[in-house]
């Protein structure tokens, strides 16, 4: 395939890209026939096709024999450099934040913990995996790890409703800060399973501690996120 033919077809992804995000395409709603679209960029059908299935495998839209092609999801822009839970970063952009804890477990310390900076101050370790929901569906598998210390009885809170940093903060820790890591993973068994996305499918992997106000670690967390319901957004300043 020529390169300006690969440049041709990813600006025409590109345009339909900002139609849906802009909703000019909202979403449900069927997009022009490959026909119109390829009288609208002056090119031929071969080159819409080819621009519709990148979209296609970016979740953008859903293409039904017989039907036609509509406008199925807008990856929504996240800041990776402020310290926000999730619940707080989906009401921000306007979305219903939900939560399904899939299992809550105590853990030895030890085994954990060597993936922190600093050791536990005695105790267990509560595991909570959860199932994070924007307006009803799958965005992330989250595995958080926070001591005993910090959230007490198992049964003494409820993440499925509240957030996690809320909750913390109801019980006195003063979070400071938080070192984060992205990277670009595939998605395993479970988590394609939980996520509704085919195995080895490539996923955000967030891995992250947090801090309070004394500098002691009160959260490591692993979490696993759809490429296709967000999209990360750095600002740097000088």
């Amino acid at each position: 395939m020529a390169g300006g033919d690969r440049f041709v077809y990813a600006g025409i992804a590109g345009a339909i890209r900002k139609k849906i995000e802009d909703g000019e395409y909202p979403l449900g709603s069927r997009l022009p026939s490959e026909r119109e679209l390829a009288e609208e960029f002056y090119v031929n059908r071969m080159t819409i096709r080819r621009a519709l299935a990148v979209l296609e495998s970016e979740g953008m839209i859903k293409r039904r024999h017989g039907s036609g092609t509509y406008a199925s999801s807008v990856p929504r822009k996240g800041d990776v450099c402020r310290l926000c839970g999730f619940t707080q970063t989906m009401r921000e952009q306007g979305r219903k934040a939900g939560s399904r804890i899939l299992s809550w477990r105590m853990l030895s310390c030890a085994p954990l913990y060597s993936h922190m900076e600093m050791p536990a101050q005695g105790g267990g370790i509560h595991e909570i995996v959860r199932l994070r929901l924007g307006d009803g569906l799958p965005v992330s598998v989250e595995y958080t790890y926070v001591p005993e210390e910090i959230l007490g009885e198992v049964r003494s809170c409820s993440p499925e409703t509240s957030s996690l940093y809320e909750i913390m903060e109801q019980r006195g820790v003063r979070l400071h800060e938080s070192r984060q890591e992205v990277t670009i993973v595939k998605a395993g068994k479970k988590e394609a399973k939980w996520l509704e996305i085919p195995e080895g499918s490539s996923v955000f992997l967030f891995t992250f501690q947090t801090y309070d106000r004394q500098g002691k670690v009160v959260e490591y967390c692993r979490a696993y996120m759809r490429t296709d319901k967000v999209k990360l957004e750095i600002e740097l300043t000088q």
